[in-house]
C-alpha cells in the first residue's frame, strides 16, 4: 500500500514495536530529505528489521522517535549509496548503516551534558564567590605591598583626595 510520503509493505511489515508497554509503528518515507525517491529495497529492509532496529541500544537512545529518525536517515543514506554502486544485501547494508549512525549519535550526545537551571545557578553563585574572594585577596596583597594602593578604584589612595565627585 503506497501513501503520498511513505511506503507501507504489509507483507514484510512486522508487528508494532513495543517499548515500555507502548506500541510504536515505524513509518519510512519513500522520498529523502531532498525529495529524491528512495530505493524500495531499503524501505522493505527497514520494515523487516524493525524489531532489531528498535532494540539496538534502546536504553541509551531512550526515545522511539529518535530511533525512527535514525532509521529514516539510514534508509536515505543506504539508498544514496545504492545509486553509486549496487548493494547485494539490502538488509545487511541497512543494519550496518543504522548501527554506525546510532553509535555516532550516541557519541555526540555523550559529549552534551544536560543540566538543570538549579545547577547552573549554583555554579554562577560559586563562581561569584570565588571571584569575590580573589578580589579581596588581591586588595589585601596590594595593601601589603603598598598601603596607598586601592585595588578596584583604578587609582591610588593618594590620588583619591584630588578626584572630583
Amino acid at each position: 500500500m503506497e501513501l503520498s510520503r511513505g511506503l507501507y509493505v504489509e507483507a514484510d511489515m512486522p508487528a508494532d514495536s513495543t517499548t515500555a508497554g507502548r506500541r510504536y509503528t515505524l513509518w519510512v518515507s519513500d522520498k529523502d530529505e531532498n525529495g529524491a525517491p528512495i530505493d524500495p529495497q531499503f524501505i522493505e529492509a527497514a520494515y523487516a528489521l524493525e524489531p532489531i532496529l528498535f532494540t539496538y541500544r534502546r536504553r541509551e537512545i531512550a526515545c522511539e522517535s529518535t530511533t525512527s529518525d535514525l532509521v529514516q536517515a539510514s534508509v536515505n543514506a543506504a539508498s544514496r549509496a545504492a545509486h553509486a554502486e549496487p548493494i547485494q544485501d539490502a538488509r545487511a547494508y541497512l543494519l550496518t548503516t543504522f548501527t554506525r549512525k546510532v553509535d555516532r549519535y550516541l557519541a555526540k550526545v555523550a559529549r552534551e551534558v544536560s543540566v538543570t537551571d538549579h545547577f547552573i545557578e549554583h555554579l554562577a553563585r560559586e563562581r561569584n564567590k570565588r571571584s569575590s574572594l580573589e578580589t579581596l585577596e588581591e586588595r589585601i596583597l596590594a595593601r601589603e605591598v603598598n598601603p596607598t594602593w586601592t585595588i578596584g578604584l583604578g587609582r591610588s589612595a593618594s590620588c583619591e583626595r584630588w578626584a572630583t565627585p
